[in-house]
């Protein structure tokens, strides 16, 4: 063969080498009627369940970055520009999402797939503390303590953000020592001068499930001692709760003996004159002091009767944020159900079968509009797929505490993801502190982990599955006792927001291993 021969044959080669290219991917965009790009795996199984065979879909963020972390690369915004749809979860999940798309002049069709099922609304962390707080006050746990006359000695009186209401008493009146306690009194103004006050960002009047004339004040406090001031012209007792916003409470008291509740309980049933008791001469004044350990920088909510003035003053650990501001900062105070009000919302409503039922049909109306061609199989898989939520959602609701026997209903996680799936099936979640579900936990938070277990009595943790293994494996190991000889129990949850470690898992096979977990440390 010559050498024409060869560089003719060679060139044939290259045409039909390029003709079949363009027929394999004349074959493909039959088979597929568009990509789809999504930025998680919850989303992707919804996509995927519904866009079947016909729907291309590729994860916008790598497998093993946390999706609230993730930032995309050059090479990211180039595959989103290319794609013919992009499907994200919204309620900030994702932090990136908005500015992304803001950004591209060409940005794909967007839609944001979180929604509800009909008459429900996304739950936002202001709103939950409120419930939670009005809850306690109304229905207890309490505890009764006596607040002390002097600032210089509120470290005797430890309050904490728990789930207890704390029954507070005024220190008694010594009239004969009236003058000392005014000098007493001048001198803790100065150091509240010295160390501030902490200016409350939010105050709640009279919320809806309250008892009435409650106030509900909200602050942002840094983890640290802080002292509470509460003075009043007529209550010398009155109830008081203070709770950590977004789930990530405190744990305390969640196992009263049934002999402690009665006691409590007992207390509580006072007669409305003995429990609003006023003292006869209104120019009394009522003063007293505590102190409350903050074990995590947050909104916390204190809720109290309305005729208590409450300060809390930033110990010398602590942080004024008003100076820090660089100036005076007004408190914003609303009326309770103010439609204007903007919320932090609890992203995590995939984990609800019901409120992801109600997103698979976001899903399918959004595919419908794109790709006209495909209505009768999306239509069709988007109905099987909603079947298998319906009874999946049947399970969790007949295996958990809505409609079952269980010997507990508190679930001792370590990340405040669940709001959704509490709410639907009547249970409570309580975050424990130093566990971080993605990061590698120090040998400090492994610390504060088992000391939380040991002090409470925890005998089974619920964690994610990317939970550090050799930290779960050493607080096992250092929870061993007489009690728990194996150590603390650990059952698995699974928020989704990372791939599955098992490539076989999906939405649906993860959620009832949750439900499994969930049926064995609750004894259902």
């Amino acid at each position: 063969m010559n050498t024409r021969q060869t560089v003719i044959l060679a060139s044939m080669m290259m045409l039909f080498t390029s003709m079949a290219g363009c027929l394999d991917r004349s074959d493909d965009d039959e088979e597929a009627l568009g990509n789809a790009i999504v930025s998680t795996f919850h989303v992707g199984q919804l996509v995927s369940a519904i866009g079947g065979d016909s729907i291309s879909v590729e994860m916008m963020a790598p497998s093993n970055v946390p999706v609230h972390d993730y930032e995309p690369t050059a090479a990211d915004i180039v595959r989103l520009q290319e794609s013919d749809i992009f499907f994200y979860h919204g309620l900030n999940l994702e932090p990136w999402v908005e500015t992304t798309l803001a950004s591209l002049e060409n940005a794909p069709t967007s839609v944001q797939t979180h929604a509800m099922p009909a008459g429900q609304s996304a739950l936002d962390y202001e709103t939950m503390l409120i419930e939670e707080l009005c809850e306690h006050l109304s229905e207890g746990p309490y505890e009764t303590s006596n607040l002390t006359e002097n600032e210089s000695e509120a470290s005797s009186v430890e309050l904490h953000a728990e789930h207890v209401v704390h029954r507070l008493t005024m220190p008694a009146e010594d009239h004969e020592e009236e003058e000392e306690n005014h000098t007493a009194e001048d001198d803790e103004s100065d150091a509240h001068e010295e160390h501030g006050h902490v200016e409350p960002e939010e105050t709640i009047l009279n919320p809806t499930g309250c008892p009435s004339n409650t106030t509900v004040s909200i602050f942002h406090l840094e983890e640290g001692e802080y002292v509470l001031e509460f003075e009043s012209e007529d209550l010398t007792q009155f109830d008081m709760i203070a709770l950590k916003m977004g789930g990530g409470h405190a744990h305390h008291d969640h196992n009263e003996t049934e002999e402690d509740h009665n006691e409590t309980e007992e207390d509580h049933n006072e007669t409305e004159d003995d429990h609003n008791e006023t003292d006869e001469e209104h120019e009394e004044h009522h003063a007293g002091f505590a102190q409350i350990h903050v074990e995590a920088e947050g909104e916390y909510g204190f809720a109290m009767p309305s005729g208590v003035v409450f300060n809390v003053i930033a110990g010398e650990d602590g942080h004024d944020h008003e100076e820090e501001d660089g100036g005076d900062q007004a408190e914003d105070e609303i009326e309770a159900h103010d439609d204007e009000e903007e919320f932090n919302y609890d992203p995590h409503s995939w984990l609800d079968p019901l409120a992801f039922k109600a997103q698979a049909n976001v899903v399918l109306e959004a595919l419908k509009t794109a790709f006209p061609s495909g209505v009768d199989e999306f239509t069709s898989n988007a109905e099987s797929y909603m079947s298998q939520l319906d009874d999946l959602h049947a399970d969790f609701q007949s295996n958990l505490p809505t409609d079952s026997t269980c010997t507990d209903k508190t679930v001792i996680t370590n990340h405040n993801a669940y709001s959704y799936l509490a709410k639907r099936y009547g249970l409570e979640f309580i975050s424990i502190h130093g566990l971080d579900p993605e990061g590698e936990p120090s040998a400090a938070d492994i610390a504060e982990a088992v000391e939380e277990i040991n002090e409470e009595g925890i005998t089974v943790l619920f964690i994610e599955e990317y939970t550090s293994k050799s930290a779960v494996d050493s607080i096992v190991e250092q929870t061993i006792s007489d009690t728990m000889p194996n150590g603390v129990a650990v059952e698995y949850l699974y928020t989704m927001e990372l791939e599955p470690k098992d490539d076989s898992d999906d939405y649906i096979s993860l959620m009832r291993k949750s439900l499994e977990s969930l049926k064995a440390g609750l004894g259902c």
